[in-house]
């Protein structure tokens, strides 16, 4: 599937970390920039598009070698995930894709959620849910 870009003009990245209704998201994006201007140097820069490139190579949408029809591979995922998406995390059709995924993770042993009101940044809009489904997670519950 391609994703359309906008060059300029386009809602900036910042706009789909946090679901609109939630309070503190024009507090958190101007936090989020003042904390930009003390980390974002040529080290930053560095990580980031290293972290973009790996999350490119290693997605799970690319093909399993050898398979026809082609197959991605996250139907051949056998360790066990909690997937979570925020429902209004919009940009590049985040969650969306992430719902469309799902269902077909048949060998996948685990659960996904998907938070209602709740943009990308589930760490921010909802901290306490995230912990306890991530100690549950980890201990097996």
């Amino acid at each position: 599937m391609a994703y359309v870009i906008p060059a300029g003009g386009g809602k900036p990245q910042s706009e789909f970390w946090y679901s609109n209704n939630w309070p503190c998201k024009q507090t958190h994006l101007k936090l989020a920039r003042i904390e930009r201007y003390e980390t974002y140097d040529h080290y930053f820069r560095l990580w980031h598009w290293r972290l973009g490139m790996e999350q490119l190579l290693f997605s799970q949408q690319i093909p399993i070698p050898g398979t026809s029809p082609q197959q991605p591979l996250y139907l051949r995922n056998t360790k066990r995930m909690l997937l979570m998406c925020g429902i209004e995390d919009t940009g590049a059709q985040l969650c969306e894709e992430t719902r469309n995924v799902a269902p077909h993770m048949e060998m996948t042993p685990g659960r996904a959620l998907f938070l209602t009101a709740t943009g990308h940044s589930i760490h921010n809009e909802r901290p306490n849910f995230l912990a306890q489904q991530i100690v549950d997670f980890v201990e097996g519950r």
